[in-house]
């Protein structure tokens, strides 16, 4: 309980700042770039570190996938069934089949069920939904919304170049190698700033009196996120010991997000994207 009063605070105080000249209208897209390439990479790192990469566990990776061959199926025969045009195909099928699994299942993920199970979300998010993002949005969109041909070299270079993947790559390679304690203190610092300023962001760009069809979409997106999270936790729950994911940070620690259980070093972070 005190996890969620401190998400919906942060979403409140996010929100509140829209209405101050201190927070410019840019501060959301300010905060998200350091999300991107700061906060996100450096809980990748750390939570990533120790993992026991077993088969099953690529189970969760392989999830978003099949969520989007089904929505393809399932949104074409609607589609036929209702004579939509191709652009509200193409529309539909991106929002039913892609949901921020990284801004907002990070954060869930941590508030509710701890850090310990932050690395299948991370597992879950960047082999599975953010590569699914990447080139099945690209295919989308250049079927249903542009006439511009699809590039395989394009598709590669978003994929590469986006800094959690890079990391997640980095940590694989580092996997066994039990990082300093300066070089924890530092990562676990970078990563307690991840839950407040997503948080933070999303309540700054929330905007309550929206047309019925921005509020169904948001509706539905939301729904796809906490579906993503309840994947995560059953398999988390059903097959492995959460201790497995990260266990040479995160043993012993408490997952409580307040903010006097964030600081630099020697305590929990609160570090839990698209």
């Amino acid at each position: 309980m005190e996890n969620l009063l401190y998400l919906f605070l942060l979403l409140a105080l996010g929100n509140i700042s829209r209405r101050f000249p201190a927070f410019p209208e840019n501060t959301p897209n300010v905060l998200n770039q350091f999300v991107i390439y700061i906060s996100f990479p450096a809980t990748v790192l750390l939570k990533i570190n120790g993992i026991d990469l077993q088969v099953d566990l690529m189970f969760l990776a392989f999830v978003p996938w099949v969520l989007v061959f089904l929505t393809i199926f399932s949104v074409r025969m609607i589609s036929k069934f209702l004579q939509w045009d191709k652009k509200m195909t193409g529309a539909v099928m991106l929002s039913v089949a892609l949901g921020n699994t990284a801004f907002f299942g990070y954060p869930a993920v941590s508030a509710f069920w701890g850090e310990d199970n932050l690395g299948y979300a991370i597992i879950y998010d960047q082999f599975g939904s953010f590569v699914a993002l990447v080139t099945f949005g690209t295919i989308v969109v250049s079927i249903y919304g542009t006439s511009q041909k699809i590039s395989l070299k394009s598709i590669l270079l978003k994929i590469v170049s986006f800094p959690p993947f890079i990391a997640l790559l980095a940590g694989l390679l580092l996997i066994k190698t039990s990082y300093p304690e300066m070089i924890t203190n530092i990562l676990e610092g970078l990563s307690a700033t991840l839950v407040p300023l997503v948080i933070f962001s999303v309540g700054a760009q929330l905007k309550f009196r929206q047309p019925l069809s921005v509020f169904l979409k948001t509706a539905w997106q939301y729904k796809a996120d906490c579906q993503a999270v309840t994947i995560i936790y059953s398999f988390s729950k059903s097959s492995f010991s959460a201790p497995q994911i990260g266990q040479h940070q995160s043993s012993g620690r408490s997952s409580k997000l307040v903010p006097g259980s964030m600081p630099l070093s020697g305590s929990p972070s609160a570090g839990s994207y698209t």
